[in-house]
């Protein structure tokens, strides 16, 4: 797994060099239009990213591969060393505003995870799932995703796909819903399940996937129009 992450974020940095991030001005303006996804588990948010991504062409950031990243000193000074000086400054100077040295103190690992986030909103073109990603990129560059369904619905996805019994389907959501919300709580003193930190709710009992990342791709496109690649 750690070779196969590393793996991706070589050839993830190596297409960065030959589109370097632009703009040198303060955070969080010099960031490029991106989108998060934060799901429900069992609400697909995910697979929707994984379609958005595609048809946008930008990359596809998941929960396991961002964590990876700020996990790894040796895969997280790539990421990071594929800004320049001024930029890495920029992002040094935006987190010990935004943050309490308090949150920091405690936490190697978020200041490391926020670090890692805001890089990849620098270089732009790109879909982040959950981690609190909504809560650290810029929301006026941002569109924030929230996909939800009915909890039979979410438990009898995951019973499918694990090839769980429902009661274990339903103890296993409950459980990632926990640990998701706890997360936010933890980090950021905040709730996922709160509406007004998402642009846009999707409930995935009531449309098919192909449908709710049609209606992302709309609303990014709306908003930022056509993300082009930089170009200096």
């Amino acid at each position: 797994m750690a070779k196969r992450i590393s793996q991706i974020i070589e050839t993830q940095v190596w297409q960065w060099e030959q589109q370097p991030a632009a703009a040198h001005a303060p955070l969080p303006h010099s960031q490029q239009p991106m989108i998060t996804i934060s799901s429900a588990y069992g609400a697909m948010g995910a697979d929707i990213g994984r379609m958005v991504a595609g048809q946008l062409g930008f990359d596809l950031f998941d929960r396991e591969l961002v964590d990876r990243i700020a996990e790894s000193a040796k895969v997280r000074h790539q990421v990071v060393a594929s800004l320049d000086e001024r930029q890495q400054d920029l992002i040094t100077e935006y987190l010990t505003g935004q943050f309490s040295k308090e949150i920091f103190s405690s936490s190697d690992y978020l200041r490391h995870l926020c670090r890692i986030i805001l890089t990849i909103g620098l270089h732009g073109r790109s879909v982040i799932i959950g981690l609190g990603s909504q809560l650290i990129l810029n929301p006026g560059k941002t569109l924030r995703v929230r996909t939800i369904a009915e909890l039979e619905t979410r438990v009898d996805r995951i019973a499918r796909q694990q090839a769980l019994s429902p009661k274990d389907a339903h103890a296993e959501v409950l459980r990632r819903d926990a640990d998701r919300h706890a997360f936010l709580r933890m980090h950021f003193n905040r709730d996922v399940a709160d509406p007004l930190l998402y642009d846009l709710v999707i409930n995935t009992t009531a449309c098919h996937l192909e449908q709710a990342a049609t209606v992302v791709r709309h609303a990014f496109e709306t908003r930022f129009g056509v993300v082009r690649l930089v170009t200096r």
